[in-house]
């Protein structure tokens, strides 16, 4: 079950994907927090959450590649 998911975690988080889908998720993040902070602060934890998680995705990607 375990190796299942694995391979399709590899399938779907190949190298290219993951990068380049963590990169513009983090730029979207990064503008939603500035938007969020000049509308007011009641929008900015969900973006700064959003930018958290794309960091994660970053570094899992990086700790898979290499």
């Amino acid at each position: 079950m375990i190796k299942k998911l694995e391979e399709i975690r590899k399938k779907l988080f190949s190298s290219y994907n993951l990068t380049a889908f963590g990169f513009v998720s983090a730029i979207i993040a990064i503008l939603s927090a500035i938007y969020a902070f000049m509308k007011g602060m009641g929008v900015l934890i969900p973006s700064l959450l959003a930018f958290g998680i794309c960091i994660l995705a970053l570094g899992f990607n990086f700790y898979n590649n290499y």
